[in-house]
């Protein structure tokens, strides 16, 4: 299944030759192959999206809206608690089985990697890295467990489309986290500089160019704070600390945008019961933001 995949990527590709070449000498390059690498915890992971909506029943790559894009595009994953996804890749479609869920889930890759098949970019290979409550300021900071094993995925990844007669470049890096870090004093105040440390490290350590756009979802968890204090789980009166962290990590992400580097907002998107995981609805807006944040740049 997996062969037949590369297989599919590469008579969908067609291959390109070097002009004047005759018919029957002209040398058969790799297809150039875009990888995409969304990253981040549970948000990112897509923890309470539900492939199959527990409200309406519809299924994400069944029911209306579906699209091709799910059995053209190349995905691997690497997900806290969730089976499968190591390479070869398998189709954006890759069931991402979270152990205790009712339903497969699925992240910012689908609405992202649709949005940008349909704009034209035909050849992609999604990697996603997503470790549940994970922070920026330990998990991900500099040799930190995190950043280490999303780097050695993506090499892997790029290793084998290299080793598969493909011609990877990675268009486009995107950041769906924060909420640990918005729940802790210390974390709230050093997001800032931990942020800028990070888009720097992820570029040099994936060999990323200048231009490569970074994007990211900016973090709100206000509306998992008035839950918190309607079930009295404040750790100040009234939420008044959790309220200021929430501030200071939207602030700093909001601050590090330019030329190259996007924020995509999550305030008004829906939640899931506990107020902070995004609904499916909510992961496939995400996705489709980060596509048109960042389409003129891969």
């Amino acid at each position: 299944m997996r062969w037949f995949v590369v297989a599919a990527l590469l008579a969908l590709s067609g291959a390109a030759t070097v002009p004047g070449a005759s018919a029957s000498t002209k040398p058969r390059l790799p297809p150039n192959l875009i990888v995409l690498v969304v990253a981040g915890q549970s948000n990112a992971l897509g923890y309470q999206s539900f492939v199959i909506d527990p409200k309406t029943h519809k299924d994400v790559f069944t029911d209306k809206g579906a699209s091709p894009a799910d059995r053209r595009v190349l995905f691997t994953f690497r997900d806290s608690g969730v089976s499968g996804g190591a390479l070869p890749p398998g189709w954006l479609d890759t069931p991402q089985k979270r152990t205790g869920a009712a339903s497969p889930v699925f992240g910012p890759e689908i609405g992202l990697a649709r949005y940008l098949y349909n704009a034209g970019r035909k050849n992609l290979l999604v990697v996603k890295v997503a470790i549940s409550g994970s922070s920026l300021a330990v998990d991900w900071a500099p040799h930190g467990e995190d950043l280490s094993l999303l780097v050695s995925r993506v090499q892997a990844a790029l290793a084998w489309a290299t080793n598969h007669n493909l011609r990877p470049t990675i268009g486009g890096f995107y950041w769906v986290q924060g909420e640990r870090d918005a729940t802790d004093r210390a974390y709230a105040a050093d997001y800032r500089t931990n942020l800028v440390h990070f888009i720097a490290n992820v570029r040099h350590d994936l060999l990323l160019k200048s231009w490569t756009p970074f994007a990211i979802a900016q973090t709100d968890i206000a509306s998992y704070i008035n839950f918190e204090q309607a079930h009295h789980q404040c750790s100040t009166k009234n939420c008044r600390s959790e309220r200021l962290w929430n501030s200071e990590v939207m602030k700093a992400q909001s601050s590090v945008t330019g030329k190259h580097v996007f924020l995509a907002k999550t305030a008004k998107l829906p939640r899931f019961k506990d107020a902070l995981h995004l609904t499916d609805a909510a992961e496939l807006s995400l996705g489709t933001t980060f596509g048109e944040l960042t389409r003129s740049h891969i």
